[in-house]
């Protein structure tokens, strides 16, 4: 990741139980300090394809232009155009903090391919409620196949509603409540 003059800002990663967080500081060999000190270097943080972040930006506001090639676990086959890829969703961790590694926008079942089968009952995502760059809480959903959206509200299970939507480059915490790891593949 490469951003200019953002001295302040902070990036944040989840561990499956909380977030880290590491300060952008220009004044360091790296980059980056803890925020809590504020003299500790810190190593810059690795963003995988498929993991989901916050940006805090402290600075006046930029456009970041990702360029290159979307990452493909596989080569395109058939009517693949650009290839396939894979995410892991956990069952071992609560909450797995991710994203489309394919630059598309949509519903979490209907464009992003995570199965509305019944495969996936039980397991929920929340998706930041962030309004004027500060995250208000989560929109929870949970996977029901026997809604006729395919979606129940988390505290009654009693409500349908509507598949959630997820933006490019947009993420999301997911808690795969199956018992068993499932991998989610996407193809484009």
């Amino acid at each position: 990741m490469f951003l200019r003059n953002n001295d302040g800002s902070v990036i944040l990663t989840f561990t499956g139980t909380h977030f880290t967080s590491e300060v952008f500081d220009s004044t360091k060999a790296t980059g980056f300090t803890d925020p809590g000190t504020g003299t500790q270097t810190l190593t810059p943080p690795v963003l995988t394809p498929g993991e989901g972040f916050f940006f805090n930006n402290q600075n006046t506001l930029f456009t970041n232009t990702f360029v290159g090639t979307v990452h493909v676990d596989a080569l395109a086959t058939g009517t693949n155009v650009v290839g396939v890829t894979s995410n892991l969703l956990s069952a071992e961790i609560a909450y797995v903090y991710v994203s489309s590694k394919l630059p598309i926008a949509g519903g979490v079942h209907s464009v992003l391919g995570l199965p509305n089968d019944g495969t996936l009952d039980g397991s929920i995502v929340l998706i930041p409620n962030i309004v004027g760059g500060v995250v208000h809480g989560y929109n929870e959903t949970v996977f029901d196949s026997t809604k006729s959206t395919g979606f129940t509200d988390a505290g009654t299970g009693t409500q349908t509603l509507p598949e959630p939507i997820i933006p490019v480059g947009g993420g999301f915490l997911f808690s795969n409540q199956t018992g068993t790891d499932f991998t989610w593949i996407q193809s484009l």
